[in-house]
C-alpha cells in the first residue's frame, strides 16, 4: 500500500512537471513569434519619409533594380528620337494649285472696284489676299514681265515644298522663301508682292507618322539597361535627404513599415516555421543530454525567465548598437548556472533568435556566437568567484579584436567607427560580468539554486559550520573527509555532480554536532550506549539526520545539500541496536516483546538525486570498509563487502528514487575500491636502524 501512495506520488510529480515544462515552453514560443512579429524585420520597419533626413545607413539587402532612374534614363531615350514625317504630296499640289489660280483668277478677273471700295487687302483666292498697292503692282506690269513672276514665284514655292515643310520649321522656311525672293532684285513692293502671295499659300506638307514615331522609341527605350542596385551597395546615408527614388528603393528593400496582418503573411509563416524548428531542436538537445532539468523545476523556471528576460531586453534596445544586447551576460549565466556545454548550445540559439528580433545581420549571428562560445569554454577556468571577473575581463579583450576582425572583413575597407565598435564590444563585456556577478546570488536565492562556486566556498574549511564540526566531532570530521573523497570520485563515474557530492558529504553528519560522543567516530576508551536500552540509542542515531536538517535551515545551507543532509540515510535501518534489542527479547520471553522494525529505521525520505545516493553509499561503505582493511582483508575481500553493502541498500528498496541506473552501481563500486586502494595501499617497510649494515 505504501508503495502504491509513493508510485503515485511520483507520478503526480511527473504530470506536473510535464504541465509546468508545457505551459513555460508555450509562453516562451508565442513571446518570441510575437517580439519578432512586432519587431525590425516583419511589422515595424522604419518610419521613413519623402524629404526627410536618414538617421542611419541603408544597405540593399539584395541586388535591386532603380525603376525610377530606369524609368528617368527610358523617358530621356524616348525624347532623344525624333518624329518620323512623311512628305504629303497632295499638299504641295493643292499649294501650287492655289498660286496658279490666283494668277489666273487676277488676270480675268476685274477686282478695281473691289479695292476702291475697301483699304482692307481683297481675298483673290482662299488663302491669298493682296493689298491695293500689290494689285497696281501686279496690273503695271508688261505680259513678258508679269509671267516671268508668275514663273519665278511657282518656282521658288515648288523648290521650298521639296525640301519640306514641317508645322514647327514654317518661320525657317518663310525666311529662307524670302531669301530666294530677294535673288529675283524686285523692289520692295515686288519683294513684299511675291513673299505675300508664297507665304499665304504655303502649308506644312511633312506630317507626323504617329505609328512610326511610337515605334522608333520604343525600340531606342528597349536599348536602356535597367539601373541596378547591388547587395550590401548602400542605399542612403546617415544625414542624407530621403529623396523619391531613395524611398522608393527603400519600399524595395523592405525597409518601411507595413500595417496589416496579411500584408506581412509570408515573413510570419516563414518566422513561425523557423521558430518551430529551433525550439524542436532545443527540446531534443535538453532531452538527451540535459533530461534532468525536465524535473527540476525550479532549474526550469529559471532558464524560462533568462530566456524571457534576454528576448524583452534585445526588443527595448533596437536603437542600440548591437554589442550592447546582453546575449553574453545569458551565456555566462547559462555556463555558470548550468554548464559550459549547455551553454555553449544555448548561445548558438539565443543569438539566431535574438538576431530575428533585433534584425542583425550575419555580422550580429558571427559576433555573438564567436563570442558566446568564448565565454561559454572560459569560464570552465574561474574555479571560484574571483576568478569570474579575470576570465570575463580577458574574454572582454578578445571580443573588442574579434569585433575589430568582423567590422573590417564585412566593411571591406577600414572606417574610424570600427575603433568605436570594438571599444563598445569591450565595455559591454565589463558589463555582462557586472551583471553577472551582481545577479548571481539574487538568482540562486529566488530560484534555489545552488552554483558550483557556492558549494566550493561551502567545502572551504574556514566555514563556521565545518570549523564547529572539526572542534566539536573531529571524528566525524574526518569520516566526513573520507566520504567526500568517496563520493566525488563516484560522481565522476557516472557523470553525477562531483561538487554537490563533495559538498554534501561535508556537511552530511553536521547533525551528529547535537552529541557527537553518541557516534563511534568521537568516543575514546568505553562506549556510552552500553548503558543506553537500544530505542534510546537507535532514537539518539536517527535524529542526527532530522537534527542535521534543522542545522542546515538555520545556517542557511542550499536546499540541495539540506536535502542530502536529510535523506543520507533514506529509510536504513540502525541494524546494531534492532538486533541488539531482538537479542534481548529472545533471552528475556514475556518480558521483552519483539522490537518493531519501523522504530529503529530513519524516517526518511529516500534519497532523490544521485548526490544523495552516492553520500548514503559512501556513508555505508566508508566506516564499514575502512576497519575491514585495517584487519588485513584482501583487495577482492574488499570489493565482494563493497557489493555487499551497496546490494544491502538496493534491496531494502534505498535507491529506488534516486535516479541511479543498474549499471552505475558497478561505477559507483569501482570508484569506491579505488579510492580505498590508495589509501590503504601496502606500504614499504622500512629497516631497522639496528639491523643496518656496517
Amino acid at each position: 500500500m505504501i508503495d502504491l501512495f509513493e508510485k503515485l506520488i511520483v507520478r503526480n510529480k511527473q504530470h506536473t512537471y510535464r504541465i509546468i515544462n508545457a505551459v513555460l515552453l508555450f509562453v516562451a514560443f508565442v513571446g518570441t513569434l510575437a517580439l519578432i512579429i512586432n519587431g525590425s524585420y516583419i511589422k515595424q520597419g522604419y518610419e521613413i519619409a519623402v524629404n526627410s533626413i536618414s538617421d542611419r545607413d541603408f544597405f540593399a539587402p539584395d541586388d535591386l533594380i532603380n525603376e525610377i532612374a530606369t524609368q528617368r534614363l527610358i523617358d530621356e531615350a524616348r525624347n532623344e528620337v525624333s518624329d518620323v514625317y512623311n512628305h504629303d504630296s497632295s499638299i504641295d499640289e493643292a499649294v501650287i494649285e492655289e498660286i496658279e489660280g490666283f494668277f489666273e483668277e487676277l488676270k480675268s478677273t476685274d477686282f478695281e472696284e473691289d479695292f476702291l471700295d475697301s483699304t482692307a487687302p481683297v481675298g483673290i483666292t482662299a488663302n491669298i489676299f493682296i493689298s491695293h498697292q500689290q494689285y497696281e503692282y501686279l496690273m503695271s506690269l508688261s505680259v513678258n514681265d508679269y509671267e516671268q513672276f508668275r514663273t519665278s514665284i511657282l518656282t521658288i514655292t515648288q523648290n521650298t515644298l521639296e525640301q519640306g515643310i514641317r508645322s514647327d520649321t514654317i518661320d525657317t522656311t518663310l525666311t529662307s522663301v524670302r531669301d530666294s525672293i530677294m535673288v529675283l532684285q524686285l523692289d520692295t513692293t515686288g519683294t513684299d508682292t511675291a513673299f505675300n502671295i508664297i507665304s499665304s499659300a504655303l502649308q506644312p506638307n511633312l506630317i507626323v507618322d504617329t505609328e512610326a514615331t511610337e515605334r522608333a522609341k520604343e525600340e531606342k527605350a528597349a536599348e536602356v539597361e535597367p539601373v541596378k542596385v547591388l547587395a550590401n551597395q548602400k542605399i542612403v546615408g546617415e544625414g542624407e535627404i530621403v529623396t523619391d527614388e531613395i524611398y522608393a528603393l527603400l519600399d524595395q528593400s523592405g525597409y518601411l513599415q507595413k500595417n496589416g496582418f496579411w500584408e506581412n503573411i509570408v515573413q510570419i509563416t516563414g518566422v513561425f516555421t523557423l521558430l518551430i524548428v529551433i525550439f524542436s531542436f532545443a527540446i531534443g538537445y535538453i532531452f538527451i543530454e540535459h533530461k534532468e532539468l525536465y524535473t527540476h523545476t525550479n532549474s526550469v523556471l529559471l532558464l524560462f525567465s533568462l530566456y524571457a528576460l534576454v528576448t524583452v531586453l534585445t526588443y527595448a534596445m533596437h536603437a542600440l548598437p548591437y554589442v550592447f544586447v546582453p546575449v553574453i551576460a545569458f551565456t555566462m549565466l547559462a555556463a555558470i548556472l548550468f554548464s559550459a556545454p549547455f551553454a555553449f548550445f544555448m548561445n548558438l540559439l539565443i543569438s539566431v533568435i535574438t538576431m530575428l528580433i533585433y534584425r542583425g545581420d550575419l555580422s550580429y549571428l558571427t559576433y555573438f556566437w564567436l563570442c558566446g562560445s568564448i565565454v561559454s569554454l572560459t569560464l570552465q577556468l574561474a574555479n571560484d568567484r574571483n576568478k569570474i571577473l579575470l576570465c570575463g575581463s580577458l574574454s572582454s579583450v578578445v571580443f573588442a579584436i574579434v569585433m575589430v576582425g568582423i567590422q573590417m572583413f564585412f566593411n571591406i575597407y577600414w572606417k574610424n567607427y570600427i575603433l568605436s565598435y570594438s571599444l563598445y564590444a569591450f565595455i559591454s563585456g565589463i558589463l555582462s560580468i557586472i551583471i553577472c556577478i551582481g545577479s548571481l546570488p539574487l538568482l540562486e536565492s529566488a530560484f534555489g539554486i545552488v552554483t558550483d562556486y557556492k558549494l566550493q566556498e561551502l567545502a572551504r574549511s574556514k566555514q563556521k559550520l565545518m570549523r564547529k564540526l572539526m572542534l566539536e566531532a573531529p571524528g566525524t570530521y574526518h569520516h566526513s573527509l573520507i566520504v567526500a573523497n568517496l563520493a566525488e570520485a563516484a560522481a565522476y563515474a557516472i557523470g553525477a555532480n562531483p561538487t554537490i557530492a563533495r559538498t554534501g558529504s561535508f556537511y552530511h553528519d553536521i547533525g551528529k554536532l547535537a552529541c557527537p560522543m553518541y557516534f563511534a567516530e568521537n568516543m575514546h576508551g568505553s562506549n556510552i550506549h552500553d548503558s543506553l536500552d537500544p530505542y534510546d540509542s537507535a532514537k539518539i542515531i536517527i535524529a542526527h539526520t532530522t537534527g542535521g536538517e534543522e542545522l542546515a535551515k538555520k545556517y542557511k545551507l542550499p536546499p540541495v545539500i539540506t536535502n542530502i543532509v536529510r535523506e543520507h540515510h533514506g529509510t536504513s535501518l540502525v541494524k546494531f541496536f534492532y538486533y541488539k534489542q531482538c537479542k534481548l527479547a529472545e533471552a528475556n520471553p514475556g518480558k521483552i516483546p519483539q522490537p518493531d522494525e519501523s522504530d529503529f529505521r530513519y524516517k526518511g525520505p529516500l534519497p532523490s538525486t544521485k548526490e544523495s545516493a552516492l553520500v548514503m553509499l559512501a556513508d555505508t561503505v566508508e566506516a564499514a570498509v575502512r576497519s575491514s582493511m585495517s584487519k588485513g582483508m584482501t583487495e577482492k575481500e574488499v570489493d565482494d563487502f563493497i557489493k555487499l553493502l551497496i546490494n544491502d541498500k538496493l534491496n531494502d528498496g534505498q535507491l529506488k528514487n534516486s535516479c541511479l541506473e543498474i549499471n552505475d552501481l558497478d561505477k559507483i563500486r569501482l570508484a569506491f575500491l579505488e579510492i580505498f586502494k590508495g589509501m590503504y595501499h601496502e606500504r614499504v617497510a622500512y629497516p631497522n636502524q639496528n639491523n643496518k649494515e656496517k
